[in-house]
């Protein structure tokens, strides 16, 4: 009844109520539908007892687009384009949204075993561990300085390092995932810088420090407002699995990037598995509080869409989570690259496999559990991707804050990085600097074996 109310008083509009204010607020309310309805045929294909069928969703999302381009029409350009503009804020204006429920339950770790393996001055934010143990992690908003972008802990000397060499930070802009591989290579995702630098992904030899492999993405494969997120390796396949978290073209997708053609494609853009919902984020370690930006952007709760991943080798199952979304998702390898399937046939093939809390960083052990860091309640929660049963394996929103990252060291113990990003969203490790505090990097003395 609502989308029909919604064309009646669509279609309504005479020339003079249809100025560049009330415009704004129309095409807010157009957009917001054609989300919601892209949801409704996403759910329409995977879920055949859905309320929507996937025609009818097919015949609403068509009566939207031609009142979008109805509105368009009564604009010149450059009018259109602030609408636009303008539209685009105006549901971050609205009232707060809802909270996902707490779903964490008692931790099975007790708070002592959390042990700190070394600090830094600045926060380190992604990781990767090699086999012989030494950590290799970014400095937390590394692309607004000049210090070390990529650094190695050596648990053998306790030392940390730039890698590969402090002159080859330079060629390095925003990298924001990082993996080793059963080779020994440290493989690096770079987001890049926008229109200036393209994204990217580099591969070293751990013990020379030689680059070995460099890809940039093009246009058509992470445009602008793109960010590349995180990534694994299929090593079996040769290929390599991307989440593009996109928040500013807001095109979240999945690429598949073929390291034996070089070539790579999106998947499942703006699919429902990939977006993120209306879900507000709130922080335990700030008392609970709404987490909003900064300063004049106040009014903004950020919603993060498609952002953890991992792989399953044994089951060769690919699982990703949005940041505000509060569910897991699973696809088979052998789906997401079938070059043959239609977007339509692979939307078919996802799986929602489990709900979870919101989460930053993802990992699996050997028997196929996922493990999930948890912003919202400083945790880390471990899920049966079997069962979609999940359990709390540690909590701590006093000595921890937000949980960004986390890998198993040889020992099968989990390492992780924790530090408040809601607070330096935008700070340079510079000015972080200047809190005078250290930043620790995690273990629980825990193993997953």
């Amino acid at each position: 009844m609502k989308f029909i109310l919604m064309a009646l008083w669509i279609g309504s509009l005479n020339q003079e109520e249809s100025d560049a204010g009330s415009a704004v607020a129309v095409w807010a309310e157009l957009d917001r539908q054609q989300e919601a309805w892209k949801d409704h045929y996403d759910h329409s294909i995977t879920d055949h007892q859905y309320p929507w069928s996937t025609d009818f969703c097919e015949l609403r999302l068509s009566e939207i687009n031609r009142e979008m381009n109805s509105l368009q029409l009564r604009f010149s350009p450059s009018e259109f384009l602030k609408i636009q503009r303008e539209a685009s804020m105006y549901f971050y204006r609205q009232p707060k949204g809802s909270r996902l429920a707490d779903r964490t339950t008692a931790p099975l770790i007790p708070s002592d075993s959390l042990e700190v393996i070394f600090e830094r001055d600045i926060p380190t934010d992604h990781i990767a561990i090699a086999p012989d143990g030494r950590i290799f992690g970014d400095t937390y908003n590394h692309q607004r300085s000049s210090r070390s972008k990529i650094i190695v802990y050596d648990p053998q000397t306790q030392s940390v390092t730039p890698f590969p060499s402090l002159l080859a930070q330079a060629e390095f802009d925003h990298i924001h995932s990082l993996r080793v591989d059963k080779q020994n290579r440290l493989w690096l995702l770079d987001s890049g810088k926008g229109y200036f630098v393209k994204p990217a992904l580099f591969a070293f030899e751990i013990e020379s420090g030689k680059k070995v492999f460099e890809y940039r993405f093009s246009m058509s494969e992470a445009g602008s407002g793109s960010m590349l997120n995180d990534f694994v390796i299929d090593e079996k396949a040769e290929k390599i699995y991307i989440t593009d978290t996109s928040p500013m073209a807001s095109k979240p997708a999945l690429l598949v990037l073929d390291l034996k053609t070089l070539r790579s494609r999106r998947i499942l853009e703006n699919h429902v598995s990939v977006r993120a919902t209306s879900l507000d984020t709130y922080l335990d370690y700030e008392g609970g509080k709404r987490w909003v930006l900064p300063g004049l952007l106040s009014f903004i709760s950020p919603k993060i869409a498609v952002d953890g991943i991992a792989f399953d080798e044994n089951r060769r199952v690919i699982y990703y989570s949005p940041g505000n979304s509060g569910e897991i998702y699973a696809l088979d390898a052998s789906d997401a690259t079938d070059v043959r399937l239609t977007d339509r046939k692979l939307a078919q093939r996802v799986r929602r496999i489990a709900q979870s809390t919101m989460t930053d960083g993802m990992a699996i052990d050997e028997q196929g559990r996922l493990y999930l860091t948890d912003r919202e309640h400083s945790a880390i929660v471990r899920v049966d991707p079997a069962t979609g049963g999940s359990e709390t394996l540690f909590k701590d929103a006093t000595r921890l804050s937000w949980l960004s990252t986390l890998a198993f060291d040889p020992n099968g113990r989990l390492v992780f990085t924790s530090f408040p990003l809601s607070q330096m969203i935008f700070e340079s490790p510079e000015s972080i600097q200047k809190w005078k505090r250290s930043w620790p990097v995690f273990r629980i003395n825990y193993g997953s074996r």
